[in-house]
């Protein structure tokens, strides 16, 4: 098919100016108007008259004088980050992680729920709400659009566009129209995405992304995904699921995943297979309070590795090489610069790091390994909201700027 060469009219133009203009002074702030016209290419005049707009509509505000190279000292301009927030997080098979962001993806509200084994669709959602009435009394009330939406990542395929749940194997839902339900519950627009698309989102805008094209963000919690960043775009695939390397078979006659396949790669390498055998290395449950592979285990299991205990250790060693091995083979097929370890798994940092790393030199070819990037997401156990909260506020944006043409 040919494609037509894209055409607008003076308010299309004016728009897109905008655009590139608010884009700039948020990415690069704080900047004058002469920073703006050689970072964009317009003319200081059309720099001068959208920034006025702009701070009319409280997004960008004056912060002072800037260092003068002769002439009158600069205005310098930055990004109202905290005109708007966003309740963002992320949504596990134990529990509900949300917290309020300002626009520029900076956590200053957070709350962790756990969740009732097996959770429906109504609980979640329930939950949600609840959660964002609270989070409606810690907004600063001087915020001019207030709360301006609703991010979640989902640990399953995820139908973005639409806001559908696909398929969602760990939490045994499927066709669920999500977006539509949890809009209805909290009065806000949603946005929701696999986990971990969210999680390479926010490597892409905050992270490692800001100085790589090409990065895989490996999300391991209770299951195990892959959000692809290519030529600094997020790759989602022809039906939109690229990215389920967790439900890859290691062992084609291995124990069933619940998915239906088996012998799954997160069935070896995620939270669920390092509190499954932890408690075989530790001899069985009894004296261990924790239900299995929730939160409160894993942080627990985190606190015995970091005193040394052999248990904690043999177990984390072990699903570690299982990591290892899967993400060799996404790096010898794939090629990124960047591999991120994030979600929950992340709470182990250097010491999982190291086994991974290990499988991989043993693994991989040495020129994919030359100047490859391999880590442990600097976002913390906040990457995949700070994710969510980047695409309703790119969004958000979408709309304020349609509203001008």
């Amino acid at each position: 098919m040919i494609k037509k060469p894209v055409t607008g009219d003076q308010n299309f133009i004016k728009q897109l100016n905008r655009s590139v203009v608010l884009d700039a002074i948020r990415r690069h702030s704080p900047l004058s108007r002469t920073d703006i016209a050689d970072l964009t290419g317009l003319n200081k005049a059309t720099v001068s008259n959208l920034v006025r707009e702009l701070q009319t509509e409280h997004l960008v505000q004056d912060v002072g004088e800037g260092r003068s190279h002769g002439g009158r000292r600069p205005q310098l301009l930055v990004f109202r980050k905290d005109a708007g927030y966003v309740l963002a997080g992320q949504l596990d098979v134990h529990y509900l992680l949300m917290a309020l962001t300002n626009l520029d993806g900076q956590v200053v509200w957070k709350r962790r729920v756990s969740l009732p084994p097996n959770p429906s669709v109504d609980q979640v959602t329930e939950t949600a709400a609840a959660i964002s009435r609270e989070a409606e009394g810690a907004v600063d009330g001087t915020a001019p659009y207030g709360i301006i939406g609703v991010g979640l990542g989902i640990p399953g395929i995820v139908d973005h566009k639409n806001g559908m749940i696909l398929r969602a194997p760990n939490l045994n839902w499927t066709d669920v129209p999500f977006r539509t339900l949890l809009s209805a519950k909290t009065g806000r627009p949603v946005v929701i995405d696999n986990d971990a698309n969210c999680g390479a989102i926010a490597e892409l805008r905050y992270g490692f992304g800001r100085d790589t094209a090409n990065l895989l963000y490996v999300s391991i919690g209770t299951g195990i995904g892959v959000g692809i960043v290519a030529d600094g775009r997020l790759y989602r695939g022809g039906r939109g699921s690229a990215g389920e390397f967790g439900h890859t078979s290691l062992y084609p006659d291995g124990p069933q995943c619940t998915c239906g396949n088996r012998g799954c790669w997160e069935l070896y390498a995620s939270v669920s297979a390092l509190s499954r055998v932890f408690r075989q290395k530790r001899g069985g449950t009894a004296g261990w309070p924790y239900d299995p592979s929730s939160w409160e285990e894993l942080s627990a299991i985190k606190h015995l590795t970091d005193r040394g205990d052999r248990h904690a250790l043999d177990a984390l060693h072990h699903v570690g090489e299982y990591l290892g091995v899967g993400v060799s083979s996404l790096i010898q097929g794939l090629n990124p610069e960047a591999v991120i370890i994030g979600n929950d798994m992340a709470l182990f940092g250097p010491s999982l790091l190291a086994v991974i790393r290990q499988e991989v030199r043993k693994r991989v070819f040495p020129f994919n390994q030359d100047h490859l990037i391999l880590d442990v997401s600097r976002l913390g156990e906040d990457s995949v909201l700070i994710g969510a909260s980047a695409m309703v506020v790119e969004q958000f944006f979408a709309r304020v700027e349609t509203a001008h043409l």
